[in-house]
C-alpha cells in the first residue's frame, strides 16, 4: 500500500518547494507495472527500473496485474511472456499485454518467447512500444527505461492522446 506524505504550507519555509513523497521516492518517479513469472527476471528488471526512477510494482498472475491497474496509473507495463512460455499462463500474459495496450498504458514492452517466429507479430498487432524476443544479462535494460522516460515526455507534449489537434473556427469581428 503506497503511503503519501506532503509537506503541509504552513509548516513550510516559504518560498522553498512543497515535496510530495511516496513508498519509492520523489512524487516525479513515473509507474511502470511488471508481471513476471519469473524471479530471476523480476529482480534485474526491478533493480534497473528502481535505479532509473520508475516506481515499479511486480506481480506473478493477471489477476495481481488487473487489481493494480485498476486502482493506480501506470504510464508503462513490462509484460514478460517468456517466463510462462509452453504454460497455461502464456495465453493469460498475452490478453493481457493486449488488455494493456488498448485500455490502461501508454507503453507496452513484451519479452516474448525467442523461439516464437510469431511473437514480434502478434506483439506489434496490439501495439506494443518495444518488443524484446527474450532477454538475458547482455539486454541493455537501463537503455530501454531511460528511452521510456523520453517516449512519455514526447507522448505528453502532444495537443490530444489521438494526435489530432482540435480547432475552433470563430468569425471574424467586422
Amino acid at each position: 500500500m503506497s503511503t503519501t506524505r506532503t509537506i503541509q504550507p504552513d509548516l513550510a519555509v516559504v518560498g522553498a518547494p512543497v515535496v510530495t513523497m511516496n513508498r519509492s521516492g520523489p512524487a516525479s518517479t513515473i509507474g511502470c507495472l511488471l508481471i513476471s513469472d519469473d524471479k530471476q527476471h523480476r529482480k534485474i528488471l526491478e533493480r534497473v527500473a528502481c535505479t532509473e526512477g520508475w516506481n515499479l510494482d511486480a506481480c506473478v498472475t493477471v489477476l495481481e496485474a488487473m487489481k493494480l491497474v485498476f486502482r493506480k496509473k501506470y504510464e508503462l507495463a513490462f509484460v514478460d511472456i517468456q517466463s510462462v512460455a509452453g504454460s497455461s499462463m502464456q495465453n493469460d500474459y498475452q490478453g493481457l499485454a493486449g488488455d494493456l495496450s488498448r485500455d490502461h498504458v501508454p507503453l507496452l514492452i513484451v519479452n516474448g518467447v525467442p523461439e516464437d517466429p510469431i511473437g514480434e507479430i502478434t506483439a506489434r498487432q496490439i501495439g506494443v512500444w518495444v518488443y524484446l524476443p527474450g532477454f538475458d544479462g547482455k539486454t541493455e535494460l537501463d537503455v530501454l527505461f531511460r528511452e521510456a522516460r523520453l517516449a512519455l515526455k514526447r507522448l505528453t507534449r502532444q495537443p490530444s492522446s489521438t494526435g489530432v489537434i482540435e480547432v475552433t473556427a470563430s468569425k471574424p469581428h467586422q
